[in-house]
């Protein structure tokens, strides 16, 4: 049977619980079975959309943020510009500035994408009283953001979401 939101052993404290996507619970199952109690933490997984969600100092999931992801952010800059090519976001990429469009293309996204999580994260340090907050990155564009940030990005964790389904599984037993 599919694994259901009901399955997970996760406190969920958003306004439609059933709403939330199930990879980002199940990344939120995982990152709890890896915290020490009263450490909070913030997932981002990069793919496709960009989610930044946060789980308290009792590991009850309290929401998050979406926005695109940087392939979404190249075509959405093709698509709704007349000149501006299509590009892919992949290391290596150029020292900036950018010059050509290609590589300010590329720098523009990677700066949009690491500034909107690095604003969500100084959000959520706040909201944890500026305690520190435990960060895992998941998902196909997670290495190049960690890579891109300028601090200690946190635990790169690309079996992220897999493990939050195999603790779900062990839950159904």
């Amino acid at each position: 049977r599919r694994i259901q939101q009901a399955d997970l052993r996760l406190t969920v404290n958003v306004d439609a619980p059933g709403r939330v996507g199930i990879d980002r619970l199940l990344n939120a199952v995982a990152a709890a079975s890896r915290l020490e109690a009263g450490e909070p933490a913030a997932v981002v997984s990069a793919g496709s959309a960009v989610t930044v969600d946060y789980l308290d100092e009792r590991h009850v999931f309290q929401g998050g943020v979406i926005f695109p992801g940087p392939a979404l952010m190249a075509k959405a800059l093709h698509g709704f510009t007349a000149l501006l090519p299509e590009v892919e976001v992949q290391p290596p990429l150029p020292e900036p500035p950018g010059k050509d469009t290609v590589p300010a293309i590329q720098l523009g996204i990677l700066a949009a994408v690491t500034g909107g999580v690095e604003s969500v994260l100084a959000g959520y340090y706040r909201l944890a009283g500026m305690r520190m907050i435990r960060r895992f990155f998941t998902g196909g564009h997670a290495r190049l953001l960690t890579e891109a940030l300028p601090w200690h990005a946190g635990c790169l964790w690309p079996e992220m979401t897999l493990h939050g389904i195999l603790l779900a599984a062990q839950g159904l037993e």
